[in-house]
């Protein structure tokens, strides 16, 4: 065993050129950022957010990490060693008994490899991690083409009882009614169009039409980048479900979430949270 999943596990996931951008399982943590339903404060969910650790194993930035993946094409490899980090959080203990659902980016190429369900549900499965724990965002750094192939890749994972999520939208967002069509559980909104509440009614007529499509095809609706209690409550009066952002708290350590989740049902935003 390579840690807690088979090296043969990863074997899909390492692209030929992988030495042009080495990095292993010491070189990458994973932070968490939480999600909570706007109604109550109830904690409903953490992205996964993927962090490189510098040659003095000191953090970097998340600009930092995304300029080392340019290097090379890491990002199958850097799927398998995000996944078993989770794991790890998991089976040691740090993240027993917390109520999140665990939420990672994959970028389209990955989520279309039609190897990745089965190579999931084979490592959760030697950790006894149900399916249900993780779901997966799709980044909209590359613009889906073939929708048939989206919708099959979709549904398998939903199958093996993940959830899914488009991530980043925004009025910009290529194909958006198409996209609306897919079967993501959830649609995320891009922080800049969060920030453009403040003095955007363009922004606000764009959050209400997705609020009508989100509940007119059974989607929740996340609302990324919430900095301030007078943005939860317009967020919350617009009807947007969940939020994200520093002002629930920043990306943590997996002892760290545990910590803010203790703490969480104190806090001053929500009187009852849990």
């Amino acid at each position: 065993m390579d840690g807690l999943i088979d090296s043969a596990y990863l074997s899909t996931y390492d692209a030929p050129d992988i030495e042009a951008a080495p990095f292993g399982a010491a070189d990458v943590a994973c932070l968490y950022q939480p999600i909570v339903r706007l109604t109550d404060g109830s904690p409903a969910s953490a992205e996964i957010l993927v962090r490189r650790r510098d040659q003095h194993g000191v953090l970097q930035g998340a600009a930092e990490f995304a300029d080392a993946l340019h290097v090379g094409d890491p990002a199958r490899r850097l799927t398998g060693l995000v996944v078993r980090s989770v794991i790890s959080d998991v089976a040691t203990g740090l993240l027993t008994g917390l109520p999140f659902l665990y939420m990672l980016n994959l970028p389209l190429h990955i989520l279309l490899d039609p190897s990745l369900p089965a190579w999931i549900d084979r490592a959760l499965s030697e950790a006894n991690i149900a399916p249900h724990r993780l779901g997966f965002e799709l980044t909209e750094t590359r613009p889906v083409e073939n929708f048939a192939e989206a919708a099959a890749a979709i549904t398998a994972l939903r199958a093996q009882g993940h959830h899914v999520a488009l991530d980043d939208i925004t009025e910009t967002t290529a194909d958006l009614d198409r996209l609306f069509q897919l079967d993501f559980n959830t649609i995320k909104l891009d922080c800049r169009v969060v920030a453009a509440l403040d003095h955007s009614w363009k922004a606000h007529d764009f959050v209400r039409r997705i609020v009508t499509a989100c509940a007119a095809t059974g989607k929740h609706l996340i609302a990324e980048g919430a900095e301030d209690p007078s943005m939860l409550a317009r967020l919350r009066d617009l009807g947007v479900g969940y939020a994200q952002g520093f002002i629930i708290a920043r990306p943590l350590s997996a002892t760290a979430l545990r910590q803010w989740f203790e703490g969480w049902a104190h806090n001053a935003l929500f009187p009852v949270a849990l």
